[in-house]
This record gives structure tokens, sequence and C-alpha cells, in this order.
């Protein structure tokens, strides 16, 4: 079959399995299958992170200056919650058809870990917490067979993870892989931030050697190395119990309001 019986194909089998979502979703709680055949205006929506494949219909998002399609070819992929505005493209003819695939953290580190250091995997670099890209055939191959299991419960209970795990391991190395690599700013510690920034070690001694004849030179040198380690582990384990999150969070209850930078009141903090 080309590209475009496949994606029928996955369309009627989606229009298919819709009514059993209740149950699918406590199958596989991370997969929804998405299901509509009439078109939605330009709205303002707040995704959550995850991966959207569409095999039927389009949807366009807008954020800022920035335009972005996801449809049978490309698909969206989002690493952060991100509010923005989407308008919706659909018929009864040509609906709108796909799934929603929600990262489990621990999956997505269970498969780093058998990947380990491969040479071979390198994971390409994507700054932005929205991208799309590429919908390649060994993902929709994946979504067929996980389709597939979704009509059998037992297979949907015992198959399903894996052929999740391997549309997530096809993502992760795709061209917007390594959006999958970026920790939330839970994960992000002051301790993180300083090692990002500063080079260690915490705190300097002598610009020049001390004088070995002196009574106290001689002997300053490793007294300090040794009162510097104990003092930056401490700082260390100070800094990594404070999460940029957290972080945040001090800086808006101190200003009053949450940090949005087209508010009034940050412009007019700003002026």
């Amino acid at each position: 079959m080309n590209r475009a019986e496949i994606c029928q194909l996955l369309t009627d089998k989606v229009n298919k399995l819709k009514d059993k979502q209740e149950m699918l979703s406590d199958l596989l709680p991370d997969i929804r299958l998405l299901y509509g055949t009439q078109p939605g205006t330009r709205t303002p929506v707040m995704y959550q992170p995850g991966i959207v494949f569409l095999f039927s219909g389009h949807k366009i998002g807008y954020i800022n200056e920035r335009t972005f399609r996801y449809d049978t070819n490309e698909y969206l992929l989002l690493t952060v919650p991100l509010p923005f505005e989407c308008e919706t493209f659909a018929t009864p003819e040509v609906p709108l058809a796909g799934m929603r695939l929600n990262v489990d953290i621990l999956q997505l580190q269970e498969l780093l870990m058998d990947i380990g250091e491969d040479e071979l995997f390198q994971p390409s670099v994507a700054s932005s917490g929205i991208n799309s890209a590429v919908l390649s055939e060994e993902i929709l191959c994946a979504a067929e067979r996980l389709l597939d299991v979704m009509e059998r419960p037992l297979d949907a209970r015992i198959l399903g993870k894996q052929i999740i795990r391997e549309i997530l391991y096809h993502v992760m190395i795709g061209p917007c892989g390594g959006a999958l690599l970026a920790r939330p700013v839970e994960a992000i510690s002051l301790l993180d931030v300083y090692r990002a920034v500063e080079d260690q070690p915490y705190f300097m001694l002598h610009r020049t050697r001390p004088n070995d004849a002196c009574y106290i030179g001689h002997a300053i040198t490793p007294v300090l190395e040794q009162e510097f380690a104990r003092v930056g582990l401490a700082l260390e384990a100070s800094l990594a119990q404070t999460s940029i999150a957290e972080m945040a969070g001090q800086v808006e209850r101190r200003a009053g309001y949450p940090f949005v930078p087209c508010s009034p009141q940050y412009q007019a903090d700003t002026q």
C-alpha cells in the first residue's frame, strides 16, 4: 500500500476504536485517540507535553509570529505545557483522525539507558518547546500495529507498551528527538545552573605558591584544600535542593503576580 492508503486504513481503525476510548485508557493510559468530523475555528488552547500523530485532516497552530501545521506528513511534538491558538480542518469526508501519545518519563529514561553511550545515537538539537517533524514510514508502521493490538484488550495490555516504546524510539532518533531530552524546570537545580555557567573550584587558592620556607606557607595549602572541599560539598548540597521552578515561584510571589512578558504589570515594571 502507498502512504495515502495506509493513512486511510489507520483512519478507519481510529474510527472503529473511538467509542472504546474509556476502556482503552485503562489499558494504555498514555494513548488518546482523536477523531472529529467538524472544523474548528482559531481558538486558544493549552496543550500538555506529548506527541500528536494525524492520519487524516490537519491542524494549524499559531504562537506569536510562528505558524506550524501538523497533518499526515508531519507530527507535532510538545515538550512543555504551552498555550497557543489552534485551528482544526475536518469534514465528514476528510475527518480529523489520529492519536496523542503522552511521553512517560520513566519509559523515556529506560530507553535512554538501553541506548547508553552508543556513538550512533546523535540526537538533534531542538531549542523550542514545540516542534514538528516528518511522520516517517517507521512510525506509521508502528502506529498500525498499535491500533491492531488495541482491538484486543489482552494484546493491548501486554504488547501495547512495547509498541509505544518503539514509536518513542523513532521520534527520539528523528529530526526533533533532542527536544525529548530537555529537562523540565522542576528537574533543573541551582547546582545544575552553576555548573553550566561557572568553572570549578568554588574557591581559589593563592595566586602564587606560598613560600615553603615559611612556617605557615608550607602547610597552609593542604589545610585550605581540605576546608574548601568541605565547604564546597555543603554549597553543592544546598544548591541542589532548590529548582528553577521554585526560584520562578519565589520571584512571582515577590512581584505579586505571575510572570507574563506581555502583561500590563510587567510592561509597567520595565518602562
